[in-house]
């Protein structure tokens, strides 16, 4: 049997919880199995996925025949939802079975809940039993029900705490959407002002993947947030190796494929992904490379998907990274980002260069032509608004373009924008990530606004400094606030005719129990394009 056909009949057998020939009816652990904290996502009407991974020692990844301190064979567990805390009001219990090929990560697909309604739920293997968990389903199709959800990027470990989400826990939210930069897979930092330490070496093999996502799911501020809420997920180019384009490495390195395969499935076995949705990329060719995936099962794995929450909005989750052309004009050698004189750069015009790729771009406009909700949310990676980052000293060689972003990518934003006006998509409003810095910009078509976009700070990641940033802000009309200085998320308050967005920050992330203040507060109004600040 093939490894691909292999991880199909495993993720089948996870997703149904049936019997695996050598199966274990009953295991116990010596050590709690649960470290790693519980997680739910993909929130929908009457369901929600439930996650957790078994791992008594879960930076333990060279033992000849365990991972993490699990045995290498199936382990059965159960999993309880409730209505109370307590768990005195059963309302689904089930079997799952943790896969040693999935390094004994559980992903459970709850059907049959109650729209827009809270739960609680919690997992047991013996005697162990796992932190208790909140989530909660998406309203009903015909609810006009607010929405308060938190976006946040880029945690570097090294960089800061995320005490961060000791706030966010207070922000009585109903989402958390994470937008890229989980993990960063470099190696320890010599620099002695880093506040904790990656491992000494990259994160390139499957262990080493799974490790660098345990060391952060350590973290007990992030496993409280996880907890807490549903989240949404989407990844940037951290999770695999910095500025990675499709299947381009920056070092440009042969067998870069096997990495990102390993990466990809590190990532699945570490967060509240639907294993429905996996299989779905496993059978069905996707994105620029139609039956490619050979050998390996995680050669490709879908993340774009979306949501709807009741009539009030659609989210959209995108993933600018795994089908998108390469950088247009790199360094010598080398792939990746650049920064460049646009009037040089004559691939930045290619027509037909494309950040989403064309199987993801054609599913988008399906789902835009259709879209009929108040609101239209796009959960990605980026600032997509352009940036003219001329210098005074190139004046004359004309604006300055980073190739990374959607900057680089003129032809593919057009065409988004072109279908936002056709089909009249509804309140569009852009979150992003990846920058490091709090941009708010109005989103202009053929000289009109037509969308709005809150592209938010790091969570720890540092960034440039805040005279280079309001240096390029003036230079840009369309930038209402743009702040590299400060280090936080953003909380999105949404109702039917109005969209409040308030941005948090905190005064320093090298502390454990940071204080945090609001930056900025804008609102949006239905039918009128465009933040203003309160």
């Amino acid at each position: 049997m093939s490894g691909r056909r292999r991880f199909i009949q495993l993720l089948t057998a996870m997703l149904g919880g049936f019997a695996i020939p050598g199966a274990a009816a009953s295991y116990q652990p010596q050590q709690n199995p649960f470290t790693l904290g519980v997680a739910s996502g993909s929130p929908l009407p009457d369901g929600v996925v439930l996650w957790t991974r078994l791992a008594p020692n879960p930076l333990s990844i060279d033992h000849p025949t365990e991972l993490g301190g699990m045995p290498a064979m199936p382990i059965r567990l159960q999993w309880e939802v409730a209505r109370d805390p307590q768990f005195k009001h059963p309302v689904k219990t089930g079997t799952a079975v943790a896969l040693p090929d999935l390094a004994h990560s559980v992903h459970v697909e709850v059907s049959g809940l109650e729209p827009g309604a809270w739960y609680f739920y919690r997992f047991r293997l013996a005697s162990h039993i796992s932190p208790t968990g909140r989530t909660r389903t998406a309203p009903a199709p015909d609810s006009e029900a607010p929405l308060r959800m938190a976006y946040a990027s880029c945690q570097h470990y090294e960089h800061g705490f995320f005490g961060a989400y000791q706030h966010m826990l207070r922000e009585e939210l109903d989402l958390v959407a994470f937008l890229g930069d989980y993990i960063y897979e470099y190696k320890a930092s010599r620099d002695p002002k880093r506040v904790r330490r990656h491992p000494p070496h990259e994160a390139i093999t499957l262990n080493q993947y799974r490790e660098r996502h345990a060391l952060y799911k350590l973290d007990p501020d992030l496993q409280a947030m996880h907890a807490a809420v549903p989240w949404v997920l989407i990844w940037d180019d951290h999770e695999v190796a910095n500025d990675y384009a499709n299947d381009q490495a920056q070092d440009l390195a042969a067998d870069f494929l096997a990495r990102r395969a390993a990466a990809y499935q590190a990532y699945f076995e570490h967060q509240p992904l639907r294993p429905s949705r996996v299989l779905t990329a496993l059978t069905q060719p996707t994105g620029r490379f139609p039956g490619n995936a050979t050998a390996h099962s995680f050669e490709s794995l879908r993340v774009y998907d979306t949501l709807a929450w009741g009539k009030l909005a659609q989210l959209y989750m995108l993933d600018d990274r795994q089908y998108r052309d390469y950088q247009a004009c790199p360094r010598p050698n080398s792939g990746g980002s650049n920064t460049v004189n646009a009037a040089a750069c004559p691939a930045l015009r290619t027509p037909t260069r494309s950040m989403l790729g064309a199987v993801q771009e054609a599913w988008l406009n399906r789902g835009l032509a259709d879209t009929r909700t108040n609101w239209t949310l796009f959960i990605q990676q980026t600032l997509f608004s352009p940036l003219n980052q001329q210098s005074p000293a190139f004046a004359a060689h004309g604006p300055r373009v980073w190739t990374d972003g959607w900057e680089g990518y003129p032809a593919a934003r057009q065409r988004l924008l072109k279908a936002l006006q056709d089909y009249a998509v509804p309140n569009p409003v852009f979150f992003g990530g990846d920058v490091h810095a709090n941009w708010v910009c109005d989103v202009t078509y053929q000289e009109r606004i037509l969308a709005t976009e809150f592209c938010g700070t790091s969570l720890t990641s540092p960034s440039w400094p805040q005279s280079q940033t309001d240096a390029v802000a003036a230079q840009n009309s369309h930038v209402k606030l743009a702040n590299s200085a400060l280090r936080g998320y953003g909380v999105m308050t949404l109702e039917p005719a109005r969209m409040t967005v308030t941005l948090r920050v905190l005064d320093d992330v090298t502390r454990h129990q940071p204080a945090i203040s609001t930056l900025a507060t804008f609102d949006v109004l239905a039918g009128q394009p465009g933040a203003s600040t309160r």
